[in-house]
């Protein structure tokens, strides 16, 4: 069997894709959305309470996802 780059590529993206690699990757980015949702749930919170909000602040909230 001859191999192309096609089979080679599509073999290699399983490959990577099941890799431990892969998986923290994966799970960093979760990590990233989950921090991103957070930061934007605080400041819904804080301007549904009736808080405001300055562009300063809010840049501020979620600029620190930790």
């Amino acid at each position: 069997m001859t191999s192309t780059p096609e089979t080679d590529e599509s073999y290699f993206l399983r490959v990577f894709f099941r890799s431990e690699a892969a998986q923290k990757v994966r799970e960093e980015g979760r990590r990233e959305v989950r921090a991103d949702e957070r930061a934007q749930t605080v400041v819904m919170i804080l301007e549904r309470r009736g808080l405001d909000v300055p562009d300063t602040l809010r840049q501020h909230i979620l600029a620190n996802r930790d």
